[in-house]
């Protein structure tokens, strides 16, 4: 069982590259960002509560996140590997999703980094607004989000640098060149 976590700047491409990884490696894709959208889009109460959190570009409470995240993770137990996309985002979630793993008997085998400069990432976040419509995808939100990345989620990389998990990319380039560095690490793992 392969077990991946990725994470990085908001644009830095990780859904993209989550899903072609889910393919390649036949691994299950728990997205914390397409789970929050989907309560979003059926309107429920946590939907709207989450919502009106990220349109002010904040994260969502961590007890909230990891209850979401535990029960789609059971519900994926017995396939090849999972690809966590977007989880955790800060350092409690990191520890709660360490206890989590353990719990249900499964580990991490690599915490992934894609590293991509902050204008880059901008760029790509605004292009990607005007190509799917989405609302917390505009300058001020973007603004907020890397504030939120620089204070709450950043600082993971230290934890999963002392677990030996840790690898940074480089997320610049086209999806091609980044999935082949991303490859080139994983066969190392496998």
């Amino acid at each position: 069982m392969l077990n991946i976590a990725l994470f990085g700047v908001p644009g830095a491409g990780k859904g993209t590259q989550a899903k072609l990884l889910a393919e390649r490696y036949h691994l299950s894709h728990i997205s914390t960002g397409e789970l929050i959208r989907n309560e979003i889009k059926n309107g429920t109460e946590l939907g709207k509560k989450a919502k009106a959190i990220i349109d002010r570009g904040e994260l969502l409470d961590d007890a909230i996140i990891s209850d979401m995240f535990k029960s789609e993770l059971k519900k994926l137990m017995n396939t090849p590997g999972l690809l966590f996309d977007g989880y955790p985002r800060t350092l409690k979630q990191a520890e709660i999703f360490d206890a989590m793993l353990k719990e249900l008997g499964l580990k991490l085998d690599c915490m992934l980094e894609l590293s991509l400069s902050e204008e880059e990432s901008t760029a790509r976040i605004l292009k990607r607004a005007e190509i799917e419509g989405r609302s917390d995808d505009n300058l001020q939100t973007v603004k907020a989000r890397f504030d939120e990345y620089r204070s709450k989620t950043a600082p993971i990389a230290d934890h999963y640098k002392a677990a030996g998990l840790y690898k940074c990319l480089d997320g610049t380039g086209t999806i091609d060149d980044v999935q082949k560095r991303i490859v080139a690490v994983l066969e190392n793992i496998k």
